[in-house]
């Protein structure tokens, strides 16, 4: 047994108040009012209205024992026992119970005129449904660990290309990558897959022409074709001033 059985029986014990305090209004009369405890009645009492308690004990335990191992970081499949512990000792206290109010409500005030029923077969079923459940249980939870470690070792894969040449133009680039182990911000492994590129050189003739320089090129000429016209047409100007007015001679 574990540190988590505790929990698991206090966890019931609601559970089973619940259940008794159902179980008083059979032998009160106040369940059935006006019907005599026997034929279907009795039939139903020890079928439909047995196999729901039960199946109601049970999942309550295995559904705690799952739920305390996961607030406490603990593998649920450790704890089993004690869900399959509580659920059969909680049951066969609630057979107990049954068979005693089920003397009683036969023997109509005289339980010890009527025998007592046998609940072996009750307690056998019960414990092959808690077996059913354990393993079902079990196997759950390693297919659910074997699915989390596979995605641990294979998540989405991180890729980072680096270019340490970004701002120049080259014709092409060698590739070297390689795979390491990261860990993320909850402290969980995961591969980063990382790509980093190498430039290549270009070749004797020089890089290759591009369009978009051409034209910037071609414009900048423009531009210095005007200035250079305007700079001689105020030469020209000025020098006609000069011998005009300075030289006396006409122009």
């Amino acid at each position: 047994m574990t540190p988590i059985l505790p929990f698991i029986q206090e966890r019931l014990k609601p559970t089973r108040k619940e259940i008794d305090a159902d179980l008083f209004l059979w032998l009160s009369g106040k369940k059935f009012p006006n019907l005599e405890f026997s034929g279907s009645l009795v039939l139903n009492y020890w079928g439909p209205y047995l196999d729901g308690h039960i199946q109601k004990i049970i999942d309550t335990a295995f559904a705690t024992n799952k739920e305390i191992a996961k607030e406490h970081n603990l593998d649920p499949t450790n704890s089993v026992n004690d869900a399959v512990f509580a659920s059969t000792e909680t049951i066969k206290s609630l057979l107990e119970k049954m068979a005693d109010y089920d003397q009683r409500m036969r023997g109509k005030g005289y339980p010890k005129s009527v025998p007592r029923r046998d609940i072996a077969q009750f307690y056998t079923k019960s414990n092959e449904l808690i077996r059913i459940r354990a393993e079902n249980e079990i196997n759950f939870f390693k297919y659910a660990n074997k699915k989390e470690e596979n995605s641990e070792k294979s998540p989405n894969t991180a890729i980072h290309i680096t270019d340490n040449a970004k701002n120049n133009i080259f014709i092409g680039c060698k590739v070297n990558g390689g795979v390491k182990i990261n860990k993320n911000a909850e402290g969980n492994n995961f591969l980063q897959t990382e790509i980093t590129s190498t430039e290549v050189p270009y070749p004797a003739s020089g890089p290759p022409a591009n369009p978009t320089n051409k034209e910037h090129n071609w414009q900048n000429k423009t531009l210095y074709y005007i200035a250079v016209g305007v700079i001689i047409a105020l030469l020209a100007t000025f020098i006609v001033y000069l011998i005009r007015n300075h030289l006396g001679v006409p122009l």
